[in-house]
């Protein structure tokens, strides 16, 4: 419960709330997106009432799938990385062995020694072990507990965005040069509004996967660099005492 807790409070800042934004609008535009190129008859009920019935294709049905799959893997990993949270370095610790306590830097804040690789964060309010950096767009740190979780929301988040941005602009070019001849189109974007709302959500979806993936190459890069802690003459796990 504890982890909820704290995740529910990481999520109430603009960072989170604006991720999910993005989530959800991309999904939403990018599944009506698909959803126009299926072909649809209309049926006329008893009632009189004309409605409209979908005729989805396998290749509707398998971008769909793809789809769905790259929002959910990216919508999963993005909660975990609140949930998980970095892993905390306890207050007032020390190592086991007293003679590694000359290797290490003191932390006034926590009255207690840094491990290796751990950092203090102020917004945390807490030393974090192996901190990569204090993320916003999650109001949280990334560290030794959801490093791999942010690794992979990066991964899904910005191949999810550019195949959603793909068929977002497919179905604007089909607007501009179909949209008065295709009645599945005129159907799904029959108003000024909802066009323009495709066209942001392709530039936003495209300029997310652009940012996202530079952002991926990065962390990649750094990650590749990083010393080993056996280099530095300590034990694999001299901090092995954190609290979640």
């Amino acid at each position: 419960m504890a982890r909820i807790s704290r995740a529910i409070r990481n999520f109430i800042h603009y960072g989170p709330l604006l991720a999910s934004f993005i989530i959800v609008l991309v999904t939403i535009m990018t599944t009506l997106a698909i959803l126009a190129g299926t072909p649809i008859s209309s049926i006329r009920l008893p009632s009189g009432r004309v409605t409209w019935q979908h005729h989805p294709t396998v290749k509707t049905f398998l971008n769909l799938t793809v789809f769905l799959i790259l929002a959910m893997l990216t919508t999963y990993h993005f909660i975990s990385c609140m949930i998980h949270g970095p892993g905390f370095v306890k207050h007032n610790w020390k190592p086991e062995k007293k003679k590694l306590e000359a290797r290490l830097q003191w932390c006034q804040e926590c009255q207690g020694f840094k491990c290796p690789r751990s950092h203090h964060c102020r917004k945390c309010g807490r030393c974090v072990k192996k901190m990569d950096h204090h993320c916003p767009w999650i109001n949280a740190c990334v560290g030794h507990k959801n490093h791999a979780h942010f690794m992979r929301f990066l991964f899904y988040a910005s191949i999810g965005c550019g195949y959603g941005g793909a068929n977002l602009a497919y179905t604007a070019v089909k607007i501009i040069f179909y949209g008065n001849t295709n009645f599945i189109l005129a159907y799904y974007y029959n108003s000024v509004i909802k066009f323009v709302l495709l066209i942001f959500s392709c530039g936003i979806a495209f300029g997310v996967s652009l940012a996202v993936g530079f952002l991926l190459v990065m962390q990649i890069r750094d990650i590749s660099k990083t010393l080993p802690i056996s280099n530095l003459g300590l034990s694999g796990r001299p901090c092995g005492d954190i609290v979640i």
